[in-house]
């Protein structure tokens, strides 16, 4: 489906060339005509398709989002300085064939594999539309008027109808088994419909499983990928093709404008008023305008464009900035990092929006849930990292520890980083922790050195391991609520409360000595719960003064990360190495298994939101739920 040769600049640039002289004389005589009804059967108000096509309700410059062929989603906001950015989660699939936007804002994408997926919040989040057509889509148009009927186009099945949403397809008959990206101009209950099919020819159809008719036909050899009203007045068309953006009249006669950049191998096009915007393979988007064109890839990673649609930048700027729920199950939310390896993430208490997570490539923020990530790592001296926290009291203050580069700071949200390594004698710094009583007081965790605290933000480190006679260790737990204990977690020697400045042990019902997690209880702060590399998890009822064991329906004991839901009474979340996640409603006194959804059953760190939606750090990413 996807030209790759070598030999196709030659042959687009060939086509550009001549394209004007094949259409009017194709050896076969079969030249560019109309005959079927053309876009200016439609209303001269029709100005946008259900893509998108046109201004915000409002009037506004829309945002156009690019469907990319293996980076997912990208967005560009209005604004002539404005940048793609990675967009949207929970995408099956990060290679797009298609876009649409129907006229209730409900947003349908294709992908490489059968079925259809619909967004109901611009992007965010994803689910399948019912009955999967017969083939891969590879294209879909919604009835301007009536938001139910859907036209999609296959590669090999040709097209078939839905009225009900996408829940169950009817077969049409198709002027060939091999079409794509309908189009649907709005004309009432029964608006025109447009597609294309392998060999060039563009059809047209009035209504719901109209009668199709060839509007007009590309020469040989020249595939059309896409097609937009660029005049619904005079019945003008803009189609993408390998050889450019051509202007398809309503007669029928094809035309390639001099754009003065090069369109050839176009795959998307939409258009927004005097502005059109071209979607390419391999070169990303050229903007196009009465005052010339340029390309506009700010941004962008991945230069092919294989789908375009507009939608309301305030409906986006609304999605961006909401909180609330997670998907269902759980899903991938990787848009933006640089590695998969995912070490540690956290949120800020003061805006759960803001998070943070630590890879092997650096530290990354998200602004908008985790749904997408940007890699912050300029001045950190040491990529690989092994944990980061959040001020309890700025979301801009933010700390992170390596292996080989101790500790650093960023008082920017992640915009750049300092070391701040004064006083600790190895850094080696497995975890690094604040104080949620006092945020100035910091704790680093060593293997090598022991405990090392501050109490000026990082910037000066005192030896604090005191009598413990392990030197190894693999966290300081700091619990946000009273009676807020702080406890330590050492190799082989379990784990110390501190306790009127000094280290006691806490190990009384612990029988085994590597813990690697610990969380706290919101509703009931002196109920602890223990994460264990062997023995699974134990809990405390006295703010972590004895333990015991609660393995019920854990089949993995090779503990990871832990977590409270911090809304919902009894929910706690425990992740496994190799076992994945399980999950228990009643405080830990027994757990299921809870995987579905989960592409690796390697957990790092598990955390849940205060409005209850769940995170998994995994060596595949991060992965999200709705609790």
């Amino acid at each position: 489906m996807i030209p790759r040769s070598p030999r196709l600049a030659a042959v687009a640039a060939a086509l550009l060339a001549g394209a004007c002289a094949i259409a009017a004389a194709e050896n076969d005589g079969d030249t560019a005509t109309a005959t079927g009804e053309s876009a200016a059967a439609a209303p001269a108000t029709a100005a946008a398709s259900e893509t998108g096509k046109g201004k915000d309700s409002g009037g506004a410059e829309p945002a156009v989002l690019a469907g990319s062929w293996g980076q997912g989603l990208y967005c560009r906001k209005p604004g002539a300085d404005s940048k793609w950015e990675q967009y949207g989660s929970g995408l099956p699939q990060q290679f797009i064939t298609f876009l649409t936007v129907d006229s209730k804002g409900t947003l349908y994408c294709g992908f490489d594999l059968p079925g259809v997926w619909r967004s109901k919040d611009y992007g965010l989040k994803w689910e399948r539309t019912g009955a999967n057509p017969p083939a891969a889509p590879s294209g879909l148009a919604a009835h301007p008027a009536n938001s139910d009927i859907l036209l999609v186009t296959t590669w090999g099945k040709g097209a078939w109808w839905s009225e009900d949403a996408g829940r169950t397809w009817v077969a049409d008959e198709s002027p060939s088994p091999f079409m794509r990206k309908p189009l649907a101009v709005p004309g009432g209950e029964r608006p025109l419909f447009y597609a294309v099919v392998d060999d060039g020819r563009v059809f047209s159809c009035r209504g719901v499983r109209g009668e199709w008719k060839q509007v007009a036909k590309f020469p040989r050899g020249l595939k059309v990928w896409d097609l937009a009203v660029k005049d619904a007045g005079k019945g003008t068309l803009v189609a993408a093709t390998n050889a450019g953006a051509a202007l398809i009249t309503a007669d029928g006669g094809i035309s390639y404008p001099s754009l003065g950049v090069s369109s050839a191998f176009a795959r998307s096009v939409v258009v927004d008023g005097e502005r059109v915007l071209i979607g390419t393979w391999g070169y990303g988007v050229i903007e196009w305008t009465p005052k010339g064109a340029r390309f506009i890839n700010d941004g962008m990673a991945d230069m092919n464009s294989f789908a375009l649609a507009l939608i309301s930048s305030e409906a986006i700027a609304k999605a961006s900035s909401s909180g609330g729920s997670g998907p269902a199950s759980w899903t991938a939310w990787n848009n933006g990092l640089q590695s998969y390896k995912v070490s540690s993430i956290a949120y800020s208490k003061t805006n759960p929006q803001i998070m943070y997570c630590g890879t092997s490539s650096g530290v990354h923020r998200s602004d908008d849930g985790g749904r997408t990530w940007k890699p912050k790592v300029k001045g950190l001296t040491d990529q690989g990292i092994y944990h980061v926290a959040v001020s309890p009291s700025n979301s801009d203050l933010v700390y992170c520890c390596t292996w080989n580069g101790g500790v650093a700071r960023s008082n920017d949200g992640g915009n750049s980083w300092e070391q701040v390594n004064q006083g600790l004698s190895l850094l080696n710094v497995y975890y690094v922790s604040i104080d949620p009583a006092n945020p100035q007081v910091l704790y680093a965790m060593t293997w090598g050195a022991g405990v090392f605290r501050s109490e000026d933000g990082g910037d000066s480190w005192e030896d604090f391991t005191g009598d413990i006679t392990s030197l190894n260790g693999y966290f300081v737990f700091c619990a946000p609520v009273t009676p807020n204990p702080i406890i330590a977690s050492l190799d082989n020697n379990g784990i110390y409360l501190l306790s009127d400045g000094s280290w006691v042990d806490a190990n009384k019902g612990m029988n085994f000595g590597w813990v690697m997690d610990m969380a706290q209880d919101p509703l009931n702060g002196k109920r602890l719960i223990a994460s264990t590399a062997g023995s699974g998890a134990f809990i405390s009822e006295d703010g972590g003064l004895s333990w015991k064991q609660s393995n019920d329906g854990l089949t993995s004991q090779n503990g990871k990360g832990v977590a409270f839901n911090p809304g919902k009474l009894g929910s706690v979340y425990i992740g496994t190495d190799g076992g994945g996640i399980f999950k228990s409603v009643n405080g830990g006194a027994s757990w299921s298994s809870d995987n579905t959804g989960l592409a690796s059953l390697k957990v790092k760190e598990v955390l849940v939101t205060p409005a209850g939606v769940a995170y998994v750090a995994t060596e595949n990413g991060i992965f999200v739920k709705q609790d």
